[in-house]
């Protein structure tokens, strides 16, 4: 009689400490998941930010007086890495110039003083996808000296 009771103890030592490790492995993927989502946000940060400088760099070589105004500068698309694909695109809405015209004039806005000449406002649209599913969409827009 005195082994049938260590017999249900062990099998009830063997169900407790088994629920916990089902709990201990949940938790666990949760956390994991949760920091390879916050590394795709921070690199969608990241990428954000470089695409507005390089929208930037763009709006400053181009010839405005023989080409008129940039309205979409180039999709951002880096190469895709281990299942995570980014794609920027960036538009520029407006233009806010003393003393110049765009082709369009929907697209500048003429201003009074020249200390507030060559601002841009861009509408930055980030998605990022993991392994084709969407995991960040990041809206932005930005008033930057171009």
């Amino acid at each position: 009689m005195r082994r049938a009771v260590g017999l249900w103890q062990a099998i009830g030592m063997i169900l407790l400490v088994s629920g916990m490790m089902i709990v201990v492995l949940r938790y666990a993927s949760v956390g994991a998941k949760h920091t390879a989502d916050s590394y795709v946000w921070e690199q969608a940060e990241l990428l954000v930010q470089s695409a507005v400088e390089q929208t930037l760099l763009k709006i400053s070589e181009h010839n405005r007086t023989v080409d008129g105004c940039l309205r979409f500068p180039d999709i951002i698309q880096p190469p895709e890495e281990r299942g995570k694909k980014y794609t920027v695109f960036v538009e520029i809405e407006r233009y806010y110039m003393y003393g110049e015209t765009c082709a369009d004039p929907n697209l500048y806005t003429p201003i009074q003083s020249p200390e507030s000449h060559g601002y841009v406002l861009l509408h930055v649209e980030l998605n990022a996808t993991i392994d084709g599913t969407q995991k960040v969409r990041i809206l932005r827009k930005t008033l930057q000296r171009a």
